[in-house]
């Protein structure tokens, strides 16, 4: 089998995006490489993007739809991914959309050189939708990282959401035929790709924009609770992921671990009184707990800082011992400066 007739799945989850989704729908169909199969999935909309999708995919006999009751993000990822077929998988944002050679130029990178598991793009940010989806580039530049520096780049590098998100990545079908998002409400990406790189070999970047971020008010990112949502959403993910983890990751445990506590304190401290507060708080204690041996033996954190983001987590929920203790560290530290000089 030639490598351009190798099919492809496009998964296109569909939630009220029905300004966006015929601009998406007609980058995906005119992709310069054709062997697609577009995967539909109308997560319980209600401005006629259900109707929409019926009406695109009469026009490409290449496309199915999937309608679904309204349940996330992530279950409609994984609804796609299920029924697809293709021998790679891509996911692309219904209000998002991508240059007309997007598809061709990752199945070019991931087929060449030694065996690459992944190959992803850059995205260019936009609030429009006629962006020129058709200009030509010289000779792409590339880089390629292994799964270990993959997963560093999540937290070290420049602009780590590239290597977070999941919509510009093509992915080989047995790397994650057998792994879906999780059940998290934001962020699924960080997770799904924590994931995909634990158990990845190789991946090349292809450093040209070819996917187009759409900013809209309307989306998930943009709505007044995402952030605490964001935040409670990541510390269950950093948490759960550490859990698996092989010890000898040293660096990586560290920048989770690093991460961890200021996001698990700064929730805690907020110092809201009601039952779900209370629940969450309940629940941070523990993953303090789980982690305080590692977090105590590992070197790359100072003495001070072990002892401070360890009682603080613990006297979170108590304001008054709180504040005794961090002017207590404050003192110690000033005295330390002082003597110093």
């Amino acid at each position: 089998m030639k490598k351009q007739e190798e099919l492809i799945s496009v998964i296109v989850p569909v939630y009220n995006v029905a300004g966006h989704l015929p601009r998406c729908f007609e980058t995906i169909v005119e992709q310069t490489y054709q062997n697609l199969e577009i995967i539909l999935v109308d997560d319980g909309s209600t401005d006629g993007s259900e109707k929409l999708c019926d009406e695109l995919a009469s026009s490409d006999s290449r496309t199915k739809v999937i309608h679904q009751q309204n349940r996330g993000l992530w279950v409609a990822r994984n609804s796609g991914q299920r029924i697809a077929k293709g021998r790679y998988f891509l996911f692309v944002d219904s209000d998002d959309y991508l240059h007309l050679q997007a598809v061709e130029v990752m199945h070019k990178a991931i087929n060449s050189g030694p065996r690459y598991d992944m190959a992803m793009i850059n995205r260019q940010f936009t609030e429009r939708l006629d962006e020129d989806v058709t200009s030509t580039f010289g000779p792409p530049k590339t880089l390629e990282f292994t799964a270990d520096e993959c997963l560093l780049n999540m937290f070290e590098y420049e602009d780590r959401n590239l290597f977070i998100y999941q919509w510009n990545k093509l992915y080989r079908r047995e790397l994650i035929e057998n792994l879906y998002c999780n059940e998290y409400t934001k962020g699924q990406d960080f997770d799904f790709n924590f994931r995909v790189y634990l158990q990845m070999q190789n991946a090349i970047w292809v450093q040209q924009p070819l996917y187009f971020y759409v900013q809209r008010l309307g989306s998930l990112c943009h709505v007044p609770w995402a952030y605490e949502v964001h935040c409670r959403c990541r510390i269950d993910m950093l948490f759960n992921n550490y859990t698996i983890v092989p010890k000898n990751k040293k660096r990586l445990r560290h920048l989770m671990l690093n991460e961890l506590h200021p996001m698990m304190y700064n929730f805690m401290t907020a110092k809201r009184n009601d039952a779900e507060w209370k629940e969450i708080c309940k629940k941070y204690m523990h993953y303090e707990a789980v982690i305080r041996k590692d977090f105590l033996r590992d070197n790359e954190f100072v003495p001070r800082q072990k002892l401070e983001w360890t009682l603080r987590i613990m006297s979170a929920r108590c304001p008054i011992l709180f504040d005794w203790i961090k002017r207590r560290l404050d003192a110690r530290g000033l005295k330390k400066d002082v003597s110093r000089k």
